[in-house]
């Protein structure tokens, strides 16, 4: 055998082990990308989480401040809704002057509010599972006599039957609310059904509310309790279950409560300060059972 002849069958080997080893990556990419994309799924439900819960520590500390939360909206002297309780808010939330700066003499959507909402100062208000990256809010409250925000009126946890047990705010994809917007679901007006997109594939584009609860997670939403825990409820939850988790005074023994599992925030003991400045404490994510019965606050 010569030496050409040598190397052709050289070749040839080298190629047909060229497309064994493609095959053999080919597959292991095959196995890994559904594990990446549950991967991915996992850290933007996760971000998600993060972002509600920042915002019900907002309106735990705004609620400490005026012993109560904030009315869903501030009206304008014809009684219209002028500014939202996310604007509220913001001095519990962000250390930017956005809110010394928001005139609140002036509708939402005034050239000057407007201006400033380009400062992205809502971005914790839109989850990354709904596209595009806008100023969408996803959290919203539902507005209503029985529930945490009778409008333009607002309640304090001593009007709560349980707090861990009353909803607070619910998450909702294609909203086409703008964060600064004082607008927000209407109890009379939500589609008890938890909207998930596994969900959605089975209904008609038609059948869709947009006052549902929704996300952009695959099997169901979150939800934030007025005790500042956190609750991700599946598409399972019945009709009436979530009625009563969102009427504040007097539902809560008809819900099949506990064990449930909830995240909340803690404070990072491990925070530190320098002599000369005082002690800032962090906030990390923890996730607990609660028990049956169990209503304390975190």
């Amino acid at each position: 055998m010569n030496a050409d002849s040598r190397s052709r069958r050289w070749l040839r080997l080298s190629r047909r082990d060229v497309a064994v080893v493609g095959a053999i990556v080919f597959l292991f990419l095959g196995l890994a990308l559904p594990a990446v994309q549950v991967a991915r799924e996992k850290a933007r439900r996760l971000h998600c989480a993060n972002n509600l819960l920042q915002i019900g520590l907002a309106l735990t500390n705004y609620h400490d401040a005026h012993a109560q939360f904030p009315p869903a909206y501030l009206p304008d002297p014809q009684g219209k809704p002028r500014s939202s309780w996310r604007v509220a808010i913001l001095p519990f939330i962000s250390t930017s002057p956005f809110y010394d700066l928001y005139s609140f003499g002036e509708p939402w959507n005034s050239e000057r509010n407007l201006a400033l909402s380009q400062r992205n100062e809502g971005y914790f208000y839109h989850c990354s599972d709904d596209y595009p990256l806008d100023a969408t809010a996803n959290y919203l409250c539902a507005k209503g006599t029985a529930s945490a925000w009778p409008a333009p009126a607002a309640t304090s946890l001593q009007d709560f039957f349980s707090p861990s047990h009353s909803i607070l705010l619910v998450e909702s994809v294609s909203t086409g609310i703008h964060w600064l917007e004082p607008r927000d679901f209407e109890m009379d007006q939500i589609d008890w059904t938890i909207h998930a997109p596994s969900w959605l594939k089975s209904l008609s584009r038609s059948s869709f509310s947009r006052h549902a609860i929704s996300s952009g997670h695959p099997t169901g939403a979150n939800v934030l309790f007025a005790d500042g825990s956190l609750e991700f409820l599946s598409t399972e939850t019945a009709p009436e279950q979530l009625h009563d988790m969102l009427v504040i005074a007097g539902g809560a023994d008809n819900i099949p409560f506990g064990p449930r599992h909830r995240l909340r925030l803690v404070r990072d003991l491990d925070s530190t300060a320098s002599q000369d400045s005082p002690k800032v404490y962090s906030f990390k994510l923890e996730a607990y059972t609660t028990e049956v019965g169990d209503d304390s606050r975190p």
